[in-house]
């Protein structure tokens, strides 16, 4: 039985997350009240309540709203109760599905959207059709149930081979994802910091006992930006004779990630107005996302972002036979 659809023939409907719904409608209509009681019926107990029933009426009002693949129409279509459908699409025009990923109160709440997506007259059209909480398990085992039954195959058979017998043209890609711009600024400034403080402390002849907190704050933010050079000069290996994706920091040894036959697709992951290139992991292997590029800004093609796409990501696809994002 599926956690995400129920099916009826041919239908795959997505179910509906009414615990989800329900609590969070008791909840506003519960603020609403409150508010109403607490303020003694002001005008503005009355506005909030009024508001938090609005809230708690839409939550209520989306348990009728039904999202529907239609394999025997070959449509997707959301429709309100017994009403004409609101949103369709033919299945014709779907490009594939987006996860996103969301962080609020700086990473404190993390929830992910997956939304289904559209190809209409050169316009891209997106539909949510579920929310997920923080693992990554659950979206992932919808994403492949969901291109299971519309027939797509993101992922060709792969035949890993033991090293030394990889397949003519099969080779190795080693690559730095991230930038060494801004750990650079962090070890400069901090080497600037204690630098003043000794400067500091020659000129005013005093010893360095009475510049504690300069000094660890210089030695403090040194550090980090030692440190943060160092985890950003990693690289990634990609090395088709093993079928492994590898990890290598200056003075550890290699630490595999994941190997090839573990990967489901290539997608991307994006929080606010920045994105980020993931290999998807299959759900029967955890699921998860390793990240193999730096954050790049989504209304924004710069240089390295450019020179990801038009360098590393082909050579990516082509040697897991997966289709680029």
């Amino acid at each position: 039985m599926s956690d995400f659809y129920l099916h009826e023939g041919n239908r795959y409907i997505v179910k509906s997350q009414k615990i989800m719904k329900i609590g969070l409608g008791a909840i506003f209509a519960t603020i609403g009240i409150w508010s109403l009681i607490h303020n003694e019926y002001s005008q503005r107990g009355i506005i909030v309540c009024v508001l938090f029933c609005i809230f708690a009426g839409l939550m209520f009002a989306s348990l009728t709203t039904k999202m529907v693949f239609d394999l025997d129409k070959r449509v997707f279509y959301v429709q309100n109760g017994s009403r004409k459908p609101r949103f369709t699409q033919p299945l014709s025009n779907y490009t594939g599905l987006e996860l996103i990923r969301l962080s609020r109160f700086f990473g404190l709440l993390r929830n992910s959207i997956l939304n289904v997506t559209f190809e209409d007259g050169g316009k891209t059209v997106k539909m949510a059709i579920r929310q997920f909480g923080p693992g990554n398990r659950a979206p992932q085992a919808m994403i492949e149930e969901t291109e299971a039954f519309l027939g797509i195959r993101t992922q060709e058979a792969h035949d890993v081979k033991a090293p030394g017998e990889a397949p003519p043209g099969a080779g190795r890609l080693v690559y730095r994802p991230w930038s060494l711009k801004s750990p650079l600024v962090v070890f400069i400034i901090g080497a600037a910091l204690l630098a003043g403080t000794f400067i500091w402390a020659q000129v005013n002849d005093m010893t360095l006992i009475t510049l504690t907190v300069p000094l660890l704050c210089g030695v403090a933010v040194t550090a980090y930006g030692l440190f943060y050079l160092w985890k950003n000069g990693e690289t990634l290996i990609f090395d088709a004779a093993s079928g492994r994706v590898v990890r290598k920091l200056a003075l550890l040894p290699e630490k595999e990630l994941c190997r090839f036959s573990e990967i489901h697709a290539i997608s991307t992951v994006g929080e606010m107005r920045v994105f980020e290139y993931v290999l998807t992991r299959k759900s029967e292997n955890g699921g998860g996302d390793i990240t193999i590029s730096d954050s790049f800004a989504s209304n924004k093609i710069k240089a390295d972002r450019q020179a990801f796409e038009a360098h590393i990501l082909p050579v990516i696809a082509s040697m897991l036979a997966l289709k680029a994002p």
